[in-house]
């Protein structure tokens, strides 16, 4: 099923370890819902970097929130499928809790 694209919501940046030059961009679209969707929602997910192709795909939950939730973990097979060991630059803070 072809869908339209929605706003992005979600972009996350990169790079390959050794190879900074080399860069992976993901972004995630707000979830809709097709007009024939049945309740259904999709969020877009559009992926630049991994081989020669661009990936553009539509990923559907039964609500918005699986809407999310899916296309982040699909992201992450995805980069295991290339070996791309995702990895946070040393300026981004850990998780704390106030």
């Amino acid at each position: 099923m072809k869908v339209p694209t929605s706003e992005v919501i979600v972009v996350r940046r990169l790079s390959w370890e050794g190879e900074p030059n080399r860069e992976v961009l993901v972004t995630i679209g707000k979830p809709a819902q097709p007009p024939d969707s049945q309740g259904q929602f999709y969020s877009p997910i559009h992926t630049v970097g991994l081989g020669k192709d661009e990936i553009v795909t539509a990923i559907f939950g039964v609500d918005s929130f699986q809407a999310i939730e899916l296309p982040l973990q699909i992201h992450r097979v995805a980069l295991g499928r290339h070996q791309f060991q995702e990895r946070w630059p040393s300026t981004v803070p850990r998780w704390s809790v106030a």
